[in-house]
This record gives structure tokens, sequence and C-alpha cells, in this order.
């Protein structure tokens, strides 16, 4: 699984600029010799604002392609990274376990 990152800038209701960070999951499929979206997640500032889904299909709407608080203007956007190779997390039931004190 690859992840990119995208970092969004917009101006919201009270014309306050705010970031959105959005990641974006997928997967390559050799077969059909192509990327499927796996999952996209949002980090906004605010913490009353909506979670990470793990439905693409919640995820992703018409405006400007991503889901976003419909208040809010798009000003700008920058890549930080594209593609970047990302392993899952996997508990290693068979390793030392460490003690934090």
């Amino acid at each position: 699984m690859v992840i990119s990152e995208i970092r969004s800038l917009y101006r919201d209701d009270n014309d306050l600029f705010r970031t959105v960070i959005k990641r974006i999951y997928e997967e390559w499929d050799a077969e059909q010799e192509q990327w499927h979206l796996k999952r996209i997640e949002f980090i906004f500032e605010d913490p009353e604002l909506p979670l990470p889904s793990d439905t693409p299909a919640v995820a992703v709407e018409q405006r400007h392609g991503w889901l976003i608080p419909p208040a809010w203007e798009f000003v700008s956007e920058v890549w930080e990274y594209e593609r970047k190779p990302v392993s899952e997390v996997e508990y290693d039931h068979e390793g030392e376990v460490g003690m934090i004190r």
C-alpha cells in the first residue's frame, strides 16, 4: 500500500485560513495495471470537524473532489509527497515485551 499526502488551504465562513491535510491510501493492481483507492483521511485543526473515513465513496465528493465543510472556500494545495510506501502496523505477539515506567 502507498500513501499520498496533500496540504490544502481553505478560507472558512469566518474568513479565517484553515489547513486540511488529506491522506490518500492506494494499492497497485498488477492485473489491471492501475491504482485502487482504499481510504482517504482528512486531518483538520478543529476537532469538531469531520473524522477520517474508511469508505472512499463517503470521503469523495464533487466539490474540488474532496469532502470539506461546504462554507469553506478552496485557496490552494501543495503535495507533501505522492505514493510513498507505507506498511500496516502489525502486532508482534512473539517479540520481546518492554515495560514502560
